[in-house]
């Protein structure tokens, strides 16, 4: 499987209206059967966010977690930054295209484009094309040109520019798009790897980007990439995040069409007829509507085994990000269509959430039609660290991870039952379901827990559950 993040001329992803806060604040609840009415949770920052810097709704729900990446780093100005910095965001990521740099046919270069397109013959791996992105994505306004990035001066400017435009302003980080470099191995790149080759005849192309990455590092900037795991033994050593992106869900469209009513990334309530979108649970089975939750646990144990061998004192932590639809609900009918409107996806975004995070890394989630959908409060809640090795496996596509303020129980549960967790991992006293909002009693290290499958009716099936538990703060 291969994916590449989602690209636009101008920003990597984003997201609209601001709906939850996050602090000091606390939740509490009640249990009627234990008459629990006092326990209390403190919430924190979230771990990490994308964002969108044309929208102030956008960093104002950025500044809620630690970690953001805000789009292109021409796009950011100073007082983003200031506002981001000022609510105690401590790193801001940049959005960067690893290999290539667009050339705008109009003139619209920054200087840097300039300077390659101006030099192309020596400075890019196709002077005289092709340009597959550009033509992939039908761009009419653009050449994409690929870097040699084993040319010192290629290298040594695009670092003195990066560093210009973003550490100068307060950014601290580049997110890398396409940050493997794996693209060059595809069929329709071989004519920028023979390239490559032809120039550096004993080069090696990963580790002229593991390189570039390095020089970076040591100019003071953070570096995170997407998918640097593709050419771990290059890149994990070097960089200081990576990106899975539709490991654990993706959004996916059924061949038919709806009208669908939802926000658009003003805010602005938009009536659209397009292919239904629903979520794809399985996205690194063959099948990835009808897989198994089992494909989805080895992959995560193979990235944590990429971690543990190639990661060592530098690389930090994989985010796990992630896409869903929205639910639908339906509100009339159009021109012999169905009408409905998008509301929040909650069973698929606690599933996304719990899934992801037996793995023990950052997860997010975004809903790409609607991103004031995907605004649930369960990331300004503090897990703590994972406990032990790894995740454990209650039985086939059940799974629980336990952390040192609470746990997470992702799966495919398709009958109510009830579960009895008994582990030393488990903290006597009070818990939280967050998903359905109520307080649980521990005792001797044990605690019934009711699963209940979830039907996905466009789906017309039962899908997988997440369920995530806070240990009370009191």
């Amino acid at each position: 499987m291969q994916t590449y993040a989602r690209m636009t001329k101008k920003i990597f992803s984003v997201l609209a209206i601001f709906l939850i806060g996050c602090g000091s604040s606390s939740d509490s609840g009640s249990n009627q059967e234990n008459n629990i009415q006092t326990p209390k949770i403190t919430k924190i920052k979230g771990e990490f966010s994308t964002g969108n810097v044309f929208s102030n709704d956008s960093l104002e729900w950025a500044s809620n977690f630690r970690i953001v990446e805000i789009g292109d780093y021409l796009d950011i100005k100073p007082s983003h930054i200031q506002f981001l910095k000022s609510k105690g965001v401590e790193k801001v990521f940049a959005y960067e295209w690893m290999p290539a740099g667009y050339h705008y046919i109009d003139g619209e270069d920054n200087p840097f484009m300039a300077w390659v397109y101006q030099n192309r013959e020596i400075t890019t791996l196709n002077p005289n094309g092709p340009f597959p992105h550009c033509q992939e994505m039908g761009y009419s306004w653009c050449e994409d040109y690929y870097y040699d990035l084993a040319n010192n001066e290629v290298v040594d400017r695009r670092i003195s520019f990066l560093k210009n435009n973003t550490l100068n302003k307060g950014i601290d980080g580049i997110f890398f798009d396409w940050g493997s470099g794996i693209y060059i191995e595809e069929d329709i790149y071989k004519p920028m790897k023979d390239r490559f080759f032809q120039l550096h005849p004993q080069g090696d192309y990963f580790q002229a980007v593991s390189d570039f990455y390095r020089k970076l590092k040591e100019e003071g900037l953070s570096v995170f990439t997407n998918q640097g795991f593709r050419k771990a033994q290059y890149h994990l050593p070097v960089v200081d995040y990576d990106m899975t992106e539709s490991y654990i869900t993706t959004d996916y469209s059924l061949s038919k069409q709806a009208w669908i009513e939802y926000k658009d990334d003003q805010g602005k309530t938009v009536l659209e007829k397009i292919d239904i979108p629903i979520t794809a649970y399985y996205p690194v089975s063959e099948d990835i509507l009808n897989g198994s939750l089992e494909d989805t646990a080895y992959y995560i144990d193979y990235l944590n085994s990429l971690k543990k061998q190639y990661g060592g004192n530098n690389f930090k932590k994989f985010v796990y990000v992630n896409y869903v639809a929205p639910d639908l609900e339906k509100i009339g009918e159009k021109e012999n269509l169905p009408v409905y409107k998008a509301v929040v996806p909650k069973n698929a975004l606690f599933f996304s959430y719990a899934m992801g995070k037996i793995s023990g890394e950052i997860v997010y989630t975004e809903v790409p039609l609607d991103h004031s959908l995907e605004r649930i409060d369960v990331y300004f809640y503090d897990l703590g660290e994972p406990l032990e090795e790894t995740y454990q496996k209650i039985e086939n596509q059940k799974y629980i991870r336990f952390f040192s303020n609470g746990f997470v129980l992702a799966g495919l549960w398709e009958k109510q039952e009830t579960i009895t967790i008994s582990s030393k991992n488990l903290k006597n006293g009070f818990v939280y379901d967050l998903y359905n909002k109520n307080w649980l009693k521990i005792d001797n290290n044990t605690l019934e827990v009711q699963m209940k499958p979830y039907f996905d009716k466009l789906q017309n099936k039962i899908v997988p559950i997440g369920r995530v538990f806070i240990y009370s703060s009191d």
